[in-house]
């Protein structure tokens, strides 16, 4: 059964990035040659070819502005509660937890006289975008499969991910020399995609990740004693190029033993 699962994930992963492959190619060669886009591309399609995953935060979080539209003299926050296992929303006080202001055993926060609203900023947005808020909530998988539907592009590997009940463990700043990429040109290359493509790609993310260091972290599968590149190959070909050392990555766990493992071997 195990070994059925693994040959059937394995044509599903590379049809995927048949997949990937094609459709990046023809993103090319529209911005090339004039091209339209086919018909059947949606709103959310178009706008990616102006703001995606390689734009700047400031990009990024104009375009949340511009599609989101409420007020902006208060702003509510997501929490959750490990001892109640709840979570919910309030809107966010300058006071709390501040000793001097801040009394939440003789207060409800609505009746807190000195309650003190905050308005909305662009560093509350990056939060809410680069997943600080969800993994201080202890939400760092929701965060993940934000990403892969979103600026990841990666609905398939979502869904994957989604299979089994897995570890997802916050992003650690690891050596890249643990890594090796599983798509490329390359021969040896578990999912070997056109070179032209790879290194227009490659290329244009360079130039990107120069001007601009807010990027996602990788997301690797710990597994057979090893590490599985699952999304990031092109981040992880651009980083080696520019001799990074180090980078954070997200790192994915299936089996328990593992799990033990890893958290023996790499965290602190």
């Amino acid at each position: 059964m195990e070994q059925a699962y693994k040959e059937l994930l394995k044509k599903y992963n590379s049809l995927l990035e048949e997949n990937r492959r094609l459709k990046t190619e023809l993103a090319l060669l529209k911005g090339e040659d004039g091209l339209s886009m086919p018909e059947s591309e949606t709103a959310t399609e178009l706008s990616s070819s102006t703001i995606n995953k390689y734009s700047s935060s400031k990009e990024k979080i104009n375009l949340f502005r511009s599609l989101f539209k409420g007020r902006e003299d208060v702003f509510a926050r997501r929490w959750y509660s490990k001892t109640l296992d709840k979570n919910g929303y309030q809107p966010v006080c300058e006071n709390e937890w501040n000793e001097e202001y801040c009394d939440k055993k003789k207060y409800k926060c609505s009746d807190c006289p000195n309650r003190k609203l905050m308005s909305l900023t662009d560093n509350d947005i990056y939060r809410h975008l680069s997943g600080k808020d969800f993994s201080e909530a202890g939400k760092l998988e929701d965060w993940v499969h934000s990403f892969l539907l979103s600026d990841g592009h990666n609905k398939a590997f979502s869904d994957e991910l989604k299979l089994f009940d897995r570890y997802c463990l916050r992003p650690y700043t690891m050596s890249l020399s643990l890594f090796s990429r599983c798509c490329g040109p390359e021969e040896n290359m578990k999912y070997q995609v056109n070179a032209e493509w790879f290194e227009k790609r490659v290329q244009s993310l360079k130039k990107t990740l120069q001007s601009n260091d807010d990027m996602p972290p990788l997301i690797v599968h710990y597994v057979d004693h090893g590490f599985e590149l699952c999304d990031g190959n092109h981040r992880f070909e651009v980083l080696t190029q520019l001799s990074v050392k180090e980078y954070p990555d997200s790192v994915w766990i299936t089996e328990n033993d593992e799990y033990e493992e890893f958290v023996g071997k790499y965290t602190p």
